[in-house]
């Protein structure tokens, strides 16, 4: 069996693959590449 992970951030959206038998982690990706800068009108 597989188990499929994901995270959506602000910036970027991840994902991972695992196989539950052997845990191993069978692949990781993400989009875009790099994060993506926030820009924000007053810090903080």
């Amino acid at each position: 069996m597989y188990l499929l992970g994901y995270e959506i951030g602000s910036t970027t959206i991840k994902v991972a693959l695992i196989d539950t038998e052997d845990t191993k982690v069978v692949g990781v990706d993400q989009y875009p590449e790099h994060d993506s800068m926030i820009l924000s009108r007053h810090s903080g």
